[in-house]
């Protein structure tokens, strides 16, 4: 591609294996970037929030964020059960 300047045109390709690399070797990494560059919050609904928090329910102890977190982190380390990610989170905070 012809380009003026020296400036390197991104490749999704390249970022999306950089990321992959990232969930395998360097899990820690990723979460911090997903913590910097990801708000959870501007994808959940309203009507959403309003429902999970409403006083039909129980008293929820827990975010609607924080939950959402907990499960997209399980997606993306394949992690099974709540008990090894709570094992991965405590490994990866320390």
């Amino acid at each position: 591609m012809f380009c003026l300047n020296k400036i390197k045109q991104l490749n999704i390709f390249e970022q999306v294996s950089e990321l992959k690399y990232m969930t395998t070797k360097q899990p820690v990494r990723f979460i911090k970037l997903l913590a910097d560059n990801f708000d959870i919050n501007t994808f959940i609904p309203n009507s959403f929030k309003e429902h999970y928090y409403s006083n039909l329910g129980k008293n929820r102890e827990y975010e609607l964020s924080s939950v959402l977190s907990a499960l997209l982190i399980m997606q993306i380390f394949h992690i099974p059960t709540t008990v090894l990610l709570t094992i991965f989170l405590i490994q990866s905070s320390n």
